[in-house]
């Protein structure tokens, strides 16, 4: 007796249907918590930036008196120690958690 098997059956049909449904649902999760960790790295990086950017000017500048400056993105706390100045820069992350980044340069 020859049995004609052409085509798929249901079952390997559903089976295969699962197997990828499994797969999706495990990577989703880490993509998404990639993405996420991903902007929080580019806020970062960004503030960082701005922040030394910020140091340089304070550097050629003449003046010593400390202050606060604020933009859009990041609060600076500028402080001057003798020869020293200290940039501080507070933000809020994309996971709403504060974060605070100092850098010191000496005039």
């Amino acid at each position: 007796m020859f049995h004609n098997e052409k085509g798929i059956s249901l079952i390997q049909t559903i089976i295969a249907f699962s197997v990828v449904v499994l797969l999706v649902m495990t990577l989703v999760p880490s993509i998404i918590l990639i993405k996420r960790e991903q902007a929080v790295l580019q806020t970062r990086l960004v503030a960082a930036h701005q922040i030394h950017d910020v140091l340089v000017e304070e550097l050629s500048l003449a003046t010593k008196e400390q202050r606060t400056k604020q933009t859009d993105l990041i609060t600076y706390t500028i402080n001057y120690y003798e020869d020293q100045v200290k940039v501080c820069g507070q933000w809020m992350n994309p996971k709403q958690i504060e974060e605070i980044r100092c850098y010191y340069g000496k005039k």
